[in-house]
């Protein structure tokens, strides 16, 4: 299991369920982006470039389709990281009753997710959504294609909320962090755009292949007369592949 963590941004909403003397407020967690299956299979063939997209679209919608009918069955079905199973609502009586009683599916993590969301996550919480930073997607620019896949010796766009670098503050900045703990830090000059919804930097192409941890980290406020008193940080896991050419 790689060491190197996620952040998870999270705010305080209203407890819509709560009662009189119970807590009024609760933590939801800002979600970056949504994924559906044409963006797995993206990411998977850029994971593995050699890999064939029909024959991974017909791969995945044949397993969603044997799924279902498991499940339909009233089969389990476990996936390593959740298993899923038909549950019933509704009190029993001596029949079935379509409208008291009917059947949904039940979802349970398994426990290595739980121990990877307890081992390899932060939480920050933002009290401010409008000073709230996030990086929502990424572009590898040598191959034209989202997500968080660059190339080493070409250009990287991240995209995001109030990304844009500011401040003379010491942390403020980009790091690449590799699982072994070997930090590569993005000068100047490596940095081509820098807004406050996308910033490109470019990959040093001696960068080893693998897994590492992209933190940007800046005092950048929509407030033009002023700065953040405190950086704030944003993390995302970045895939450097070297170029196949």
């Amino acid at each position: 299991m790689s060491d190197i963590k996620h952040q998870i941004n999270v705010i305080k909403v209203r407890n819509s369920v709560a009662r009189e003397g119970e807590e009024q407020e609760v933590y939801a967690v800002m979600h970056t982006q949504k994924n559906d299956i044409e963006r797995f299979i993206s990411e998977m063939m850029e994971v593995n470039p050699g890999l064939e997209k029909e024959n991974l679209q017909m791969s995945v919608h044949l397993m969603l389709r044997v799924m279902k009918d498991k499940i339909l069955r009233g089969e389990v079905v476990n996936l390593g990281l959740f298993s899923v199973r038909l549950k019933c609502r509704g009190a029993a009586g001596a029949d079935w009753d379509p409208e008291r009683n009917s059947l949904y599916a039940g979802f349970t993590q398994s426990e290595q997710l739980r121990k990877e969301i307890q081992e390899r996550t932060t939480v920050t919480i933002v009290a401010n959504t409008r000073y709230a930073m996030n990086i929502t997607d990424g572009r590898d620019i040598a191959t034209g294609k989202d997500g968080f896949t660059a190339t080493a010796g070409g250009n990287f766009l991240i995209r995001g909320k109030n990304i844009k670098l500011a401040g003379d503050d010491p942390e403020v900045g980009i790091t690449l962090t590799s699982a072994d703990g070997k930090v590569t830090r993005f000068t100047p000059g490596l940095i081509a755009t820098n807004l406050p919804s996308q910033v490109m930097i470019s990959i040093p192409p001696k960068l080893e292949e693998g897994e590492y941890l992209l933190k940007l980290t800046t005092r950048y406020t929509t407030n033009t007369k002023r700065l953040l008193k405190v950086p704030k940080t944003c993390m995302r896991t970045l895939f450097v592949r070297r170029s196949s050419e």
